[in-house]
């Protein structure tokens, strides 16, 4: 289920479900608190948490990328000081 904040309805919320739609209307809030618990309006001034995904391909290659770059400027460096 997903609650999010409403598009086109005078509410403070809407709900929405991954499964097929079975004709029969429920209550979210009513749902939703019997399972979480009875809502509460957050603390002003807390931390915001944050999620970032990383993909641990691209940070790979990345650092594989910058490793070889670094490596050829230091073989060019090395064979422009030498000649």
């Amino acid at each position: 289920m997903f609650l999010s904040a409403p598009y086109d309805v005078d509410a403070e919320y809407e709900g929405y479900s991954c499964a097929p739609y079975t004709g029969t209307d429920f209550d979210v809030q009513a749902t939703v608190e019997s399972v979480y618990g009875a809502g509460y309006v957050p603390e002003a001034g807390g931390t915001p948490s944050i999620g970032v995904y990383i993909d641990k391909t691209a940070v790979i290659g990345g650092v594989a990328a910058v490793a070889l770059l670094a490596a050829l400027g230091w073989f060019g460096w090395k064979r422009r000081r030498t000649t």
